[in-house]
């Protein structure tokens, strides 16, 4: 039987990638809204907010029950978006609420499943953002404060009692912007050559 690498946010343009790498030599598991082609198993998100406890609650009840839950050898979030936005912007809050939702819900959720489910010595790994590492959100700070707090998150977790017990390990990783076509579309102006490919 194959190691096995769940992937949340398997179904997205980083995510693909990252699923279509190791389904070379593991067996996927991909938690998205929508299944995965590269998945060996797919787990679809509830409809609302991971913040909120009845979803989270019966989330992790439905993959409990699962036989293909356990075991990892990694835990990957890719799952995140990008919003424009100053502290001027009326919508602020819905883009800071949105961009939480998105990469620190997920992120949360990533850093639960290894605590639980990842097996000893086993990594758990980030998306975050080199602009919020050099703090140069300006345009979009409701994305800046989500994945400043994602990077946050992975600095935590190698002092947590279940990490330090499993020796598991967390990396972040802060790209620049990725090439992916909803980017292009929503930075239509932007120079696209130092973008990095998926």
């Amino acid at each position: 039987m194959k190691n096995r690498v769940l992937v949340i946010g398997g179904s997205g343009a980083l995510g693909r990638s990252v699923c279509k790498i190791f389904s070379e030599k593991f067996a996927i598991t991909n938690i998205d809204i929508t299944p995965g082609i590269k998945s060996s198993t797919n787990i679809l998100l509830p409809p609302g907010s991971l913040f909120a406890k009845p979803q989270i609650t019966n989330f992790l009840s439905t993959i409990e029950k699962s036989n293909d839950f356990s075991d990892f050898s990694a835990v990957i979030n890719t799952a995140g978006g990008w919003r424009p936005g100053s502290a001027s912007d009326p919508e602020l809050l819905l883009s800071m609420g949105d961009m939480l939702e998105k990469s620190l819900a997920s992120a949360g959720l990533a850093a639960h499943i290894a605590a639980r489910w990842l097996r000893p010595g086993g990594l758990v790994a980030f998306i975050g953002a080199a602009s919020a590492a050099e703090n140069s959100c300006s345009g979009c700070i409701g994305y800046g404060a989500a994945k400043a707090a994602v990077h946050a998150l992975a600095a935590q977790l190698p002092t947590d009692p279940v990490f330090v017990e499993k020796k598991l390990h967390s990396v972040c990783v802060a790209p620049t912007v990725l090439d992916t076509e909803a980017n292009r579309r929503d930075m239509p102006g932007s120079d696209h050559k130092n973008w990095v490919e998926p």
